[in-house]
């Protein structure tokens, strides 16, 4: 009968260590699959945030394709050639709006030419000193 309790003692250890090792190599095998989950949702994000960098230099690069359309168009020629160079059109009149001295000039341009007017006139504001600002700010009550 000794015997008998001997052999279970150790089948029940055996058991015991094969489960312990079960549990340990579960424990392995999960460990590695949470890794390659976490691997896999940040790859899925790092894709997701290169897709949205990809369409912002797709729209940039629309852009700067637009851009270059234009500066090789005939208009954008014609227009640097008449902003830069003062060239123009046949048949084309060029009108050059000028600013008059005095309002007496004005007076006797403006029969000539509607595009002579002159330029309104802008008020003068007073410039205040930064501690007479000041000095208002906290004692003059009727400032607001």
């Amino acid at each position: 009968m000794n015997k008998l309790p001997s052999k279970n003692r150790h089948k029940r250890y055996q058991s015991i260590l094969i489960t312990i090792a079960g549990l340990l190599a579960l424990i392995f095998i999960l460990t590695g699959l949470v890794k390659n989950i976490r691997q896999v949702f940040g790859v899925k994000s790092e894709i997701t945030q290169l897709e949205a960098e990809i369409k912002r230099l797709d729209k940039k690069n629309q852009e700067v394709a637009d851009l270059v359309d234009y500066l090789d168009s005939k208009e954008f020629l014609e227009e640097e050639a008449r902003l830069k160079f003062d060239l123009r059109q046949p048949n084309e009149q060029i009108i050059v709006i000028k600013q008059s001295d005095s309002s007496t000039d004005a007076a006797d341009h403006s029969a000539n030419s509607v595009f002579d007017l002159p330029a309104p006139q802008k008020e003068k504001v007073a410039i205040s000193r930064n501690p007479s600002l000041w000095f208002k700010y906290f004692f003059d009550h009727k400032v607001q």
